[in-house]
């Protein structure tokens, strides 16, 4: 990112938006040399010096949590991938824990070794596939839509009803 963003400056730009706002210290320090109006987008960070649009990823996790839990799933859990630099999902993953840590339930976390979201979503079904009926989680929340369209189109393949079954 901070290769790209010196890049960027000579080009000298008028403005910069960037989609995300968890910046490495390198980075950080060039964007505050820059002088230009800066947007960050897709979060909002607590004490960032720029423009923010966005919502907090935390908040998402735990709406997604509250939203099972007012439905009285009997067991959720939260799908990662397996690329452990996506920090928005990881925020999300917090919210939700959060959110089942109130409720007085345990949060189930579960991460795939496949880092692109298709590859994670197959494993995430074929792992619930595998455990018996009673054992299975009733909801899922998968970390980005990507990742809950592929679980949703590959669910039938093990077996799995959607909603029926999850």
């Amino acid at each position: 990112e901070a290769r790209a963003l010196r890049t960027f400056a000579g080009w000298h730009p008028r403005a910069l938006i960037l989609t995300r706002g968890d910046h490495s210290a390198e980075s950080d320090a060039l964007l505050a040399r820059l002088k230009v109006p800066i947007v960050e987008a897709w979060e909002v960070h607590a004490g960032r010096p720029f423009h923010q649009v966005g919502f907090s990823q935390v908040l998402v996790g735990r709406t997604l949590a509250e939203h099972f839990l007012a439905q009285r799933a009997a067991s959720i859990r939260f799908v990662l991938n397996g690329a452990r630099e996506d920090g928005r999902a990881t925020r999300r993953s917090e919210g939700y824990a959060q959110a089942l840590r109130e409720a007085g339930r345990q949060p189930d976390i579960w991460r795939a070794s496949a880092t692109d979201d298709v590859g994670a979503a197959r494993e995430a079904i074929a792992e619930i596939a595998r455990l018996p009926a009673a054992d299975r989680p009733r909801a899922v929340v998968f970390s980005n839509d990507s990742m809950a369209i592929a679980a949703i189109l590959c669910a039938p393949a093990h077996g799995l009803s959607i909603p029926e079954d999850l």
